[in-house]
């Protein structure tokens, strides 16, 4: 960590450049998250909608069901890992390079308001889809608990 309370020029472009690289893919990242959760959340709800005939249908319907509910839990927690890395390393560049360039902070200061509220949806989306898929995986799992 720098203890110094301003970075050379050279040092903050230099840390400019990998933060702004790190941000297009910290939001890339989120986005491939949100869409790959789309097509599951579709995915699943497609599957809710077949009618069930006989016990040999529910049982593959089940299967597919959990796999989906399964993927979904390896996916999300999959992009939280990610997320918070690419976050931890922005947040890195930000404290120690940025936020000491008299640029920055008076950018910054100007937002002030705005940076001090940060939602974290790095951390809360993941999570709130987690929630979701450990429900929907208790609402497949729970008719076969009355079976046994």
């Amino acid at each position: 960590m720098l203890d110094k309370e301003s970075v050379s020029e050279d040092d903050a472009s230099m840390a400019w450049t990998y933060y702004s690289h790190a941000e297009i893919m910290f939001h890339s990242r989120f986005q491939s998250f949100l869409i790959a959760e789309a097509f599951l959340v579709g995915a699943f709800a497609t599957i809710m909608t077949i009618p069930e005939p006989n016990e040999a249908h529910d049982v593959k319907s089940t299967l597919v069901r959990m796999s989906i509910v399964l993927v979904g839990l390896l996916l999300t927690w999959q992009f939280r890992l990610a997320l918070t890395s690419v976050h931890g390393k922005m947040t890195y560049l930000r404290e120690n390079y940025l936020d000491k360039n008299p640029v920055w902070r008076d950018f910054t200061q100007a937002t002030r308001t705005l940076d001090r509220r940060r939602l974290h949806l790095h951390k809360m989306l993941p999570l709130c889809f987690l929630v979701f898929w450990l429900f929907v995986g208790w609402l497949v799992l729970a008719p076969l608990a009355n079976l046994l």
